[in-house]
């Protein structure tokens, strides 16, 4: 992936990735680039492959997304873990 080729996003996460990434600590912000025309499912799967099935909420700046939101330089990404409880 050259830098034309990506995009820069801002992650917030509350669930660890299944792999290392620099910058990560549950709860704090951290920037990423990713491939450009990535979509929001496209991430998720590349951060949480094992893990997808723990993702309750994603958010793109701020409101719902689904995984076929399209993401955008500078785009500000929420992650949740499922809520449990009755």
């Amino acid at each position: 992936m050259n830098q034309e080729d990506s995009i820069t996003v801002t992650i917030r996460s509350f669930i660890s990735p299944d792999e290392p990434i620099a910058g990560f600590r549950p709860g704090e912000s951290f920037t990423m680039n990713v491939p450009g025309g990535i979509t929001l499912g496209g991430l998720t799967r590349r951060i949480y492959h094992k893990k997808f099935d723990q993702i309750g909420v994603m958010a793109v700046r701020g409101k719902l997304a689904s995984e076929e939101t399209m993401l955008l330089p500078g785009d500000s990404i929420d992650f949740y873990p499922l809520l449990e409880g009755g």
